[in-house]
C-alpha cells in the first residue's frame, strides 16, 4: 500500500511528462507540452484524489478510495482514512490510524523509494503516441481527453488516457491500462497551487501522538 500511495502522487504528472517524438497528433502534443510547462512552474500544490483499480474479470465493481495530498520540492503528505504518510526528504512517517491500536513507523528517507519532481519528470523519456479524442466533462470541468499508446516495453502499463482541464491546464483524471487489461483510474479535484508550504508542513508531530512508535532510523 505504501508504494501504491507514493505512485499515486507522481501519477498526477504522468500525462504531462511523455516524449512525443513519434506522435502524429499535433494538437495532443501541444496540449500536453503546455500542461507540462504549467506543472513545472508550480512551487507547491495540493489536491483531493480518488483512485480505483478495475478489470472486466472482477466479480464486483471496486469502490474508489479517497484522500488528500500536498507536495513541495520533493516533500509530500498523503492522507487517507486508514493511514497517512509524511515525508520531509530526511525522514518518512507512516501513520496507521487504527482506533484501537494506532501506530507510526519512522524511516530514513530513501530517494529510490520516494516521490520527487526530478523522478516524475524522468517519465517523459518514455516514447508515446498521443491522440486527441475531443473534450469531455470530468465532474463539472471541461477537459481535453488524450489517449497515449506507450511504446516503452519495460513499463508495467502500455496504454494511458489523460484528461487535461481546459481552464487550469492541469490533469484532472488519468487512466492507466496494463497488458492484463487492468485499469487504474485516478481523479483529482480542489487543486490548489503555490500556498507557501514549509518543511514543517511535511513533518509528523510524534510528541503529541498517542500510539505506538516504531523508530527504524536508529
Amino acid at each position: 500500500m505504501y508504494k501504491k500511495l507514493i505512485a499515486l502522487v507522481s501519477i498526477l504528472a504522468f500525462g504531462l511528462t511523455l516524449s512525443f517524438a513519434h506522435g502524429p497528433d499535433d494538437k495532443a502534443k501541444r496540449i500536453l507540452l503546455e500542461s507540462k510547462k504549467t506543472f513545472e512552474s508550480l512551487k507547491d500544490f495540493s489536491a483531493n484524489f480518488t483512485y480505483a483499480i478495475q478489470n472486466a474479470k472482477m466479480d464486483r465493481k471496486p469502490q474508489p478510495r479517497r484522500g488528500f495530498f500536498k507536495y513541495a520540492f520533493g516533500m509530500y503528505t498523503i492522507a487517507m482514512s486508514e493511514q497517512d504518510i509524511y515525508c520531509n526528504k530526511e525522514k518518512v512517517w507512516l501513520v496507521i490510524k487504527d482506533q484501537d491500536a494506532p501506530e507510526v513507523s519512522i524511516m530514513n528517507y530513501d530517494e529510490r523509494e520516494s516521490f520527487s519532481i526530478d523522478g516524475i519528470f524522468d517519465v517523459y523519456r518514455h516514447s508515446a503516441k498521443a491522440q486527441y479524442q475531443g473534450q469531455e466533462k470530468v465532474g463539472t470541468a471541461n477537459a481535453h481527453r488524450i489517449f497515449m499508446a506507450i511504446t516503452e516495453p519495460g513499463l508495467g502499463y502500455n496504454q494511458a488516457t489523460v484528461w487535461v482541464d481546459v481552464k487550469t491546464n492541469l490533469p484532472i483524471k488519468v487512466k492507466l491500462k496494463d497488458r492484463n487489461q487492468t485499469e487504474t483510474i485516478y481523479e483529482f479535484s480542489n487543486f490548489k497551487k503555490n500556498q507557501g508550504f514549509t518543511k514543517k508542513d511535511f513533518e509528523f508531530d510524534v510528541a503529541s501522538f498517542k500510539g505506538e512508535v516504531f523508530d527504524e532510523t536508529e
